[in-house]
């Protein structure tokens, strides 16, 4: 079973398909009428893959979502605005206030930036780790850091809320699986 899920999808669906299916056929005459760019992603929107219209289902997501694409929108201020149609896991903007439904689109809403050393992701992390310290050790391939810090506990979607609300922008999923890819490589 798969769902189809996500804000541009007008009629939310079921499917019974295999692994491997075709995405195109399940999104007909179930998405909204728009003009504009959308994502489809295989999988959720923290840990999925972008697969296109005319992709395939990856293994092992039993989900497809899509979300707008966002390159045909230009605010004033851009990622800078206190827009309250703003979401941000910040409070510092009003959106955060409002207790409204969100419809997210795949901007990045500015440029990567240095990582600040905030105890951000400590909020967002789902066990007991540094995870900040962490993910400086597998940017630096210190396989003996990254071993004391709890490298293999990890998984890289566990870092996937962290890696929403992070200020600093960065890949830190792909960041955990290149650190994980590293250790199986020195290792052997």
């Amino acid at each position: 079973m798969v769902a189809l899920t996500g804000p541009e999808v007008a009629s939310p669906a079921l499917f019974e398909t295999i692994v491997g299916a075709q995405v195109g056929p399940m999104l007909a005459g179930h998405l909204d009428k728009a003009d504009h760019h959308r994502r489809i992603i295989s999988g959720n929107v923290l840990t999925g893959e972008v697969v296109g219209t005319d992709g395939f289902l990856r293994y092992p997501y039993r989900q497809l979502t899509v979300i707008a694409e966002g390159d045909d929108k230009d605010e004033f201020m851009g990622w800078a605005s206190l827009s309250p149609s703003k979401m941000s896991e910040s409070r510092s903007f009003p959106g955060h206030f409002l207790c409204r439904k969100f419809r997210p689109d795949a901007r990045l809403n500015g440029g990567r930036r240095a990582m600040i050393m905030s105890g951000q992701y400590d909020d967002m992390m789902p066990m007991d780790i540094l995870p900040e310290y962490l993910l400086k050790a597998i940017i630096s391939n210190n396989i003996e850091d990254m071993e004391r810090l709890g490298i293999y506990e990890v998984a890289p979607e566990d870092f996937a809320a962290a890696e929403y609300a992070d200020t600093s922008k960065l890949p830190l999923q792909q960041i955990v699986r290149n650190g994980l890819d590293y250790i199986r490589k020195e290792l052997e």
